[in-house]
Parts: structure tokens; C-alpha cells; sequence
């Protein structure tokens, strides 16, 4: 459970002063990052929670469902998920079953998108450059041009 400390606003109050001069702040945090984890929550608006499709997949999602819920409790009561996101999708029979149940499942909202496999998307990162300039030709940036376009749609609905 997460409890409030000051050390958990450290993120909001360095980004405050900034953050009127973006549309957008997209944090990537790692899962076993708590500190950066506690602070992202404290601060942000919207969680996106990338999944990859197998059997541990929905027992996560359980588990940071009660951890978002002290968060909205104790610390950021606007916090919302905008959705589950399936990575590193496969065309198997296995990996569209698990797909299927991740966006079928009830905790949280699923996006349509999902981000397929894509080996230029870790060519891209390994030279530290994003898809769209590393190669626009490759489903990798089809897959997360698809999800910008699902992602303002849904930021949208929200803020009407």
C-alpha cells in the first residue's frame, strides 16, 4: 500500500513548473522501479499498462489493480487508466488466446491497437533512435502511429 511521503511528489513539483508548455509528459517507467513508480502515479493523469500476452499477464493486472486503488485513495484521485496495451503480439494460437483474454478481461479498458513483434522496433531503441526515424516502413511504427491516433481518441472522449 502506498503511503503518503513527500519523497512521492518529488516528480510533480520538478515538472510542475514545465509541464504548461507540453500537450503531453509520457513517462516509461520500469516495473521494478518503486520509487520512480510511486512518483509517476503521484503525478500523472493517464496509466497505459503495456502487457505482453501470457499466463501471468491477467494475475499483474489484478495486482496493480489494488495498488492503483490506494493511489487513487492516498495520493492522485484523477489518476486514470486509459487502457491495457498487448506488446509484443504474435500471430499463435497461444498468443492470440492470452490477447483475447486481456482484451476481453473487465479490470481495466483494453486498447484496440496492439504492438506487434517487430525486430526493428529493438534495432531502433538499440540505436537510440525512435521508429519513425529509424524506419517508417516497418509494422513497429504502423503499430504506435495506430495507438497515438487510439490514445488521443480516448483523451478526448474523457475531456468532454
Amino acid at each position: 500500500m502506498m503511503k503518503t511521503k513527500r519523497q512521492e511528489y518529488t516528480l510533480k513539483k520538478c515538472l510542475s513548473p514545465i509541464e504548461s508548455k507540453y500537450d503531453f509528459i509520457i513517462m516509461d517507467n520500469p516495473p521494478n522501479g518503486e520509487r520512480i513508480k510511486e512518483n509517476a502515479l503521484a503525478y500523472a493523469d493517464y496509466l497505459i499498462l503495456p502487457t505482453i500476452p501470457d499466463d501471468n499477464a491477467l494475475h499483474g493486472l489484478f495486482c496493480l489493480s489494488n495498488e492503483i486503488v490506494d493511489v487513487r485513495e492516498d495520493v492522485n484521485p484523477q489518476l486514470s487508466v486509459l487502457g491495457v496495451l498487448v506488446t509484443i503480439d504474435e500471430n499463435t494460437r497461444n498468443k492470440k488466446a492470452y490477447k483475447r483474454v486481456l482484451q476481453e478481461q473487465t479490470i481495466f479498458p483494453a486498447f484496440r491497437t496492439t504492438i506487434r513483434k517487430n525486430t526493428y522496433l529493438s534495432e531502433a531503441r538499440n540505436s537510440r533512435k525512435p521508429i519513425n526515424f529509424y524506419d517508417r516502413r516497418t509494422n513497429g511504427y504502423t503499430d504506435y502511429l495506430a495507438l497515438t491516433d487510439e490514445i488521443l481518441e480516448k483523451i478526448s472522449e474523457r475531456s468532454d
